[in-house]
C-alpha cells in the first residue's frame, strides 16, 4: 500500500516538471505559447491558476484514496464481526503517537517549502509564494508543538 502511494507521489511530482519549466526564460527548445504574448490576462491565468488546479487535483486524489482505503478496512472489520472471529490487532486503529505528529510536521514543512518554491519559479514573485506557503508552514510548526507538549515522553 505504501509503495503505491510512493509511486503515485513520484508520478505526480514528475508531472510538475513541465510547469516548472514554463517559468524559465533561457529555454533552448521553446514551447509554442499557450496564449498570445500580448494577452496579459491569459498569461496570469496560466501562471497562477494552473498550479492551483494541479494542487487541488492532487488533494482530491489523496482524499479519494484515503476514503477508499477506510471503506475497505471497515468492510473487512464488518466481515470479522459477522463471522464472530476476533479482530487482529493490526486492523485496529492505532493511538496517535509523538512520532506520528513529528512525521506530519516534517511532511507539512516539506510541502510548504515545495509549494513556495514552485510558486516562486512559476510567478517569479516572492510575496504570493510566501503567502501560499505560510499555511502548511505554520501547520507543520503546530504539529511539532503538538508533539512536544501533548504527547507523553517515552524516555521518562
Amino acid at each position: 500500500m505504501k509503495k503505491a502511494v510512493t509511486t503515485l507521489g513520484a508520478a505526480l511530482s514528475l508531472a510538475t516538471l513541465p510547469l516548472m519549466a514554463m517559468g524559465q526564460e533561457a529555454n533552448p527548445f521553446p514551447a509554442p505559447p499557450l496564449v498570445n504574448p500580448g494577452d496579459i490576462g491569459g498569461r496570469l491565468l496560466v501562471m497562477r491558476v494552473l498550479p492551483l488546479v494541479f494542487l487541488l487535483a492532487v488533494v482530491i486524489c489523496v482524499l479519494t484514496f484515503q476514503h477508499l482505503r477506510s471503506k475497505r478496512r471497515n468492510e473487512l472489520l464488518a466481515r470479522f464481526v459477522d463471522r464472530g472471529q476476533p479482530i487482529p490487532a493490526g486492523l485496529l486503529a492505532r493511538e496517535p503517537s509523538r512520532q506520528g505528529a513529528q512525521r506530519a510536521g516534517v511532511l507539512l514543512l516539506g510541502f510548504a517549502l515545495g509549494l513556495g518554491l514552485l510558486m516562486y519559479f512559476l510567478t517569479e514573485e516572492w510575496r504570493p509564494s510566501v503567502a501560499l506557503a505560510m499555511l502548511p508552514l505554520f501547520l507543520g510548526i503546530a504539529s511539532f508543538v503538538n508533539a512536544a507538549f501533548f504527547y507523553p515522553d517515552s524516555r521518562r
